[in-house]
């Protein structure tokens, strides 16, 4: 289990204009976890990103699939920075 929750809230819009950001089915909120290695600039940590399977929305999961599915003790072991993305549909 991951102890170190460590997440940042990526506002899309500023980087995904709407109305795109719906057109894709992303919601406008998604995570970025930075596992501790990963949290100085000395170290060189890879991106992953993670996209949740059919009916995993916001509504209907809520925060488990960003905090429950796995992937941060992945992170934590392997030094890779998760990029994890919420979808509408």
């Amino acid at each position: 289990m991951c102890v170190h929750l460590s997440f940042v809230d990526v506002r899309r819009r500023k980087y995904i204009p709407l109305p795109y950001t719906i057109n894709y089915g992303l919601a406008e909120v998604g995570y970025v976890y930075v596992p501790p290695s990963c949290e100085n600039a000395a170290k060189e940590c890879k991106l992953h990103v993670a996209l949740h399977g059919c009916n995993m929305t916001a509504a209907n999961v809520g925060m488990d699939f960003i905090q429950k599915a796995g992937y941060n003790s992945w992170a934590d072991a392997n030094d890779f920075v998760l990029l994890l993305c919420v979808l509408l549909l």
